[in-house]
């Protein structure tokens, strides 16, 4: 027995020590990794628009065993504006290869550079194959230069959208989708359930897309010193596709042809400069404007993903989802925090579940109570994003932002006659007619989907009063401007009072703190990125909890009680009441 005893012994510890050097290992690379010095910055130096990845909007989380190679919309912004008074930095260039980017970004860095060439820096352009969002950005600069010959080219188009309309599939396979709308143009699951698309969705995205289009083409030709419709003449004309440098030059899009090395020699006035990243660059920040030894404080709560119920989570594609039991908290401190003087809530969302975006309104106007509260609309403020958006003192969005889409849609399937088909089954032990109303063994009855249309209803109604509220608009216009409408910024600004302001979220921070006459302000963010020993525990805890693994594999564990669904891992088949 002894032996025994002694033998477990060797063998525990000799495991516990593993599993500290294991752990010790991986803190020591992440530490090791991180403290990796940035290039330093050079007295004469250029900084380049070159990044090549993915931009996101809140706080970058630390990333364990690789390198988080995701940039913040608002470190280039700073970095932009940091630029500006630094005196290392001569001028600034764009490299149109690598900056596509969505057009509600370009937006902001768009008016970043503006603000950069007020200081008298220079800010060029160059590209040998670009288009669209990346030509956008590249209009902010004094001269736009293109290579010698004519395999680069410039493309400029209108927008093309293609939505796949899977009923005849979903017929075939025997599997029925079921969705209920409020709202006529609230086209939320429509694909599923039609061969083709509605009138009014279709008529909505035409509206929409071509106010996002003019408002691209109007920085265009603002920029290049151009007429609007002599640009979008050209456009229609397919002028502007496979362009080469001399049609370029010649419609007066683009200056000059020569290599980027003869371009930057150029810009440098002969001059030995040294170029600068913007991804080596940020990490040199101290804040730019926004950061200071202020006791005051500005929070901005980032809403950046689908609403969903519970806490916040990420799946394993890296998407977001926000939940309202994470949110409120977060609002919670806030609220407690009397160094906190005003809150910016940033969305970026599409919206989700109808009962988290209620729970996160009514904090939200109790928060609104007590301070100033601004929202900055991403790219998209639509459905539940824009239900959140609704308590707000005022409202900023820029023209390419995706917002409105008041109303409610509930969807749900059945496979009965795939099970038909297969030789499946189903038997259901229940007390009541409609203990199995979410059942996907078999359809929905009149009565269940009559209860379903009338909770919908309710919710509607919710959402309409609360636009009618904050927004003081007639109740009398509510089917004009909801009914599931989407709206770009520009038209929620200019035609329908769901905005006030066209502004990136730096113009609402800016906002704010003349709304607290305040001259400078520390910014404090939410939701805080975990540390590294907070993504080590959890990583600890998805290794030995098969549950936290399954959860993001986007299955539920469904518990006894909820006998209408069956006990074993479901795929997330079934949505209701969305907003």
């Amino acid at each position: 027995m002894k032996s025994f005893f002694k033998s477990f012994f060797i063998f525990f510890s000799g495991m516990m020590f593993s599993g500290f050097l294991l752990i010790a290992l991986i803190i020591s690379f992440v530490l090791l990794f991180q403290s990796q010095t940035n290039k330093d910055l050079q007295n004469d130096s250029f900084l380049v628009l070159d990044y090549n990845g993915e931009i996101i909007e809140k706080p970058n989380e630390t990333s364990l065993f690789f390198p988080n190679n995701k940039i913040r919309l608002k470190d280039i912004t700073n970095a932009i504006d940091k630029a500006r008074f630094d005196n290392k930095i001569k001028f600034i260039l764009i490299d149109g290869d690598f900056t596509q980017y969505p057009m509600n970004y370009v937006y902001e860095i768009e008016k970043e550079l503006q603000n950069f060439k007020k200081s008298g820096k220079k800010v060029y352009a160059w590209f040998s194959n670009s288009g669209g969002s990346a030509y956008t950005l590249c209009t902010a600069a004094e001269k736009i230069a293109m290579p010698n010959t004519n395999a680069a080219n410039l493309n400029i188009g209108g927008y093309s959208m293609t939505i796949p309309y899977n009923k005849n599939l979903f017929d075939k396979a025997g599997i029925a989708f079921h969705v209920v709308h409020m709202g006529d143009f609230k086209g939320s699951g429509e694909n599923y359930t039609r061969d083709t698309i509605s009138q009014q969705l279709e008529e909505q995205y035409r509206l929409v897309f071509d106010n996002i289009y003019k408002s691209k083409i109007e920085i265009i030709a603002k920029n290049r010193n151009l007429k609007p419709e002599i640009l979008d003449s050209l456009i229609a004309n397919n002028k502007t596709r496979f362009m080469t440098p001399d049609d370029a030059i010649k419609h007066g899009l683009v200056d000059i042809k020569t290599s980027r090395e003869n371009f930057i020699s150029e810009a440098s006035a002969g001059k030995k400069l040294s170029a600068i990243s913007l991804e080596s660059y940020i990490p040199l920040l101290s804040g730019g404007n926004t950061t200071n030894t202020s006791n005051n404080k500005i929070a901005i709560v980032y809403v950046d993903g689908q609403i969903i119920n519970g806490d916040s989570a990420e799946n394993y594609n890296g998407e977001s989802y926000i939940g309202e039991k994470s949110f409120n908290q977060d609002i919670e401190k806030i609220q407690k925090d009397p160094s906190v003087q005003g809150v910016i809530l940033r969305v970026n969302s599409p919206g989700g579940s109808a009962l988290a975006s209620e729970i996160m309104y009514q904090k939200l106007m109790e928060l609104k109570q007590s301070k100033p509260l601004f929202v900055s609309m991403g790219a998209y403020a639509a459905s539940g994003g824009y239900y959140i958006s609704l308590p707000a003192n005022k409202i900023y969005t820029s023209p390419f932002t995706i917002t409105g889409s008041v109303g409610v849609v509930s969807m749900f399937m059945d496979i009965e006659k795939l099970s038909d088909k297969i030789g499946i089954n189903f038997n259901t032990i229940k007390k009541y007619p409609m203990d199995d109303m979410f059942s996907f063994a078999r359809k929905p009855s009149d009565l269940e989907l009559e209860s379903i249309r009338n909770s919908s209803r309710m919710i509607y109604k919710e959402f309409t009063s609360h636009l009618v509220e904050n927004r003081k608009i007639d109740s009398i216009l509510i089917p004009q401007v909801a009914e599931g409408r989407i709206w770009s910024g520009a038209q929620a600004v200019e035609n329908i009072n769901f905005a006030d302001e066209i502004g990136s979220l730096n113009d609402a921070i800016e906002g704010l703190k003349k709304e607290l006459n305040l001259n400078s302000v520390k910014i404090e963010e939410y939701p805080r990125p975990a540390d590294v020993f907070e993504k080590l525990g959890s990583l600890m805890n998805t290794v030995i909890n098969k549950h936290s693994i399954l959860e993001q594999l986007g299955f539920d564990d469904f518990q006894c009680e909820n006998v209408n669904r069956p006990l074993l891992y479901t795929p997330k088949y079934i949505e209701n009441s969305k907003l």
